[in-house]
Order: structure tokens, then C-alpha cells, then sequence
């Protein structure tokens, strides 16, 4: 019974949240400049594509021509057979969709590059959003521990920060806004100069400034719903890492803590 009150209330929540975003979108000015959101994998990008989604047009036929919102496990089969070119599927996608004439808004887990925002930078502006880079890290070892998916992992902790994966996954920033995917050759300043240009860099910590920003540039409120958290039970094992291994998260974390503090602590 309880149950089925707890699913009764999520169903209310989620029936309420789709019908104030729907009047919103009926009464309010749509947004005029076209949007771009580089989504980086456990920095609440969810959440914010939902509600960047909710500003543009409500209408499905509308919405197929103006939102082009990429799909991952399309985007992974594409990079299984591209072969010796799987670490360009996302770019070349992302610049795809860039160069099509009707999207007005462009989300998705794109690999980006200067030369992308040197070529568009005057037709699209460019948003995404990061966290520290250590608890977006914790975030998506827990988050994928034993679970049911493709991006399960296995390794116990202790195991898995030593691992080529462990070091990738502390260097996202750099590797994603750079479109860099070899880590000897990342360039952390590379990353914070493309970041400065663009037009919002938001931080999951603050997500207030993040909506003012938004609405300064953009002239539209955002209504961000918290979708993909990491379960109570999974962030539990936060608290009781050992000291040796939480310095050695840090360790790997490190391309990634220089981009942050540039960009968010500057």
C-alpha cells in the first residue's frame, strides 16, 4: 500500500510538473537565439535538458524540427562502427546538427572542439554545467556500481581508481569540451580557454545562479525537475571511503579540478 501511495505521489509530481510547463510554454515568449547544451555525463544534465526542453515549442510536430535532443545508445552504436574513428562520432554529430537550418536548440553527450565554437559561436550560444569534479566522480562510480546497465561497474573501489577508466573519468571536462581522446596529449588550458567563450557555465552547486544566468541571456525561467539522482543506498558508500583512497580520487581528479577552479572558483 505504501508503495503504491509513494508511486500514486511521483505520478502527481510528474502530471503537475508537464502541465505547468505546459502553460508556461502557451504564455510566455518563446526563446529567440538557438541554443546549444554539452551535456557532461553526472552533472545533473538531465534535469537541465528537460527544462530547457520545456521553454520551446509544446507541440510535437513543432518540437521534432526545433529540439534535437541526441540519443546515447544511438550515438554508441554509431561509435561501434565507425572503427579507428569512434572518438570523432560525436563531434562530427555535434557539428551535424549545428549546420542544419531548423533546430533551434541542440542537447545532448557531444564531444566539442574550438573549431566548433570558432564556426558557430555567432549562431548558436553555448551552455553546460559541471560540479566539482571529485563528486562527479564518486557520482559515477556509485551511480553505475553493480547496476543493471551497459555502464555497470564491477571493481570495488580500492580496485577501479587505479584503472585507465578511474584517470578518464577524472579528466572529463578536459576530454569532452576539448574533444581531446588522448589523455597524454589533454590540454587543461586548451578546455578553460573553449569554456570562456562560452555563453553560460553553470555549476550544479548553484543551480540559482545557473537559472539567473539563463534568464538574463535568454530571457526564460527554467524549472529544473532531479531526475538520475544516484540512490540513498549507493551514497551511503561516500561516507565511509578510506582516507588513501579518497587522495588517490583526488590524484586522478586533478585535470579536472584545474578546469573548475579556473572556470567556477576564478
Amino acid at each position: 500500500m505504501q508503495i503504491l501511495q509513494l508511486k500514486s505521489l511521483r505520478t502527481g509530481r510528474n502530471m503537475l510538473y508537464r502541465t505547468a510547463n505546459l502553460v508556461k510554454r502557451l504564455v510566455l515568449p518563446e526563446v529567440k537565439k538557438r541554443i546549444c547544451f554539452i551535456h557532461i555525463p553526472k552533472c545533473g544534465g538531465t534535469s537541465i535538458r528537460r527544462a530547457i526542453s520545456s521553454i520551446y515549442k509544446p507541440w510535437p510536430l513543432g518540437r521534432a524540427t526545433d529540439i534535437i535532443s541526441a540519443r546515447e545508445m544511438a550515438i554508441r552504436e554509431a561509435e561501434q562502427l565507425a572503427g579507428p574513428r569512434k572518438h570523432f562520432v560525436r563531434t562530427d554529430l555535434l557539428n551535424y546538427h549545428l549546420a542544419l537550418p531548423a533546430p533551434r536548440c541542440v542537447m545532448g553527450h557531444y564531444r566539442f572542439s574550438r573549431e566548433t565554437i570558432e564556426r558557430y559561436k555567432d549562431e548558436w550560444a553555448f551552455i553546460t554545467i559541471i560540479r566539482h569534479p571529485v563528486d562527479r566522480w564518486y557520482s559515477h562510480y556509485f551511480y553505475n556500481k553493480n547496476s543493471n546497465s551497459i555502464f555497470n561497474i564491477a571493481m570495488e573501489l580500492d580496485e577501479f581508481v587505479e584503472t585507465n577508466l578511474a584517470r578518464y573519468l577524472g579528466s572529463v571536462y578536459v576530454s569532452v569540451v576539448t574533444g581531446e581522446p588522448d589523455y597524454e596529449r589533454l590540454s587543461v588550458q586548451e578546455a578553460v580557454d573553449i569554456l570562456r567563450m562560452f555563453s553560460i557555465v553553470g555549476c550544479l552547486e548553484n543551480l540559482d545562479k545557473f537559472c539567473d544566468d539563463f534568464k538574463k541571456h535568454f530571457g526564460a525561467s527554467l524549472s529544473i525537475p532531479h531526475v538520475n539522482v544516484t540512490p540513498k543506498k549507493q551514497r551511503e558508500g561516500w561516507e565511509r571511503i578510506p582516507d588513501a583512497i579518497h587522495q588517490k580520487v583526488v590524484e586522478v581528479c586533478q585535470p579536472d579540478i584545474e578546469v573548475y577552479r579556473s572556470i567556477i572558483e576564478k
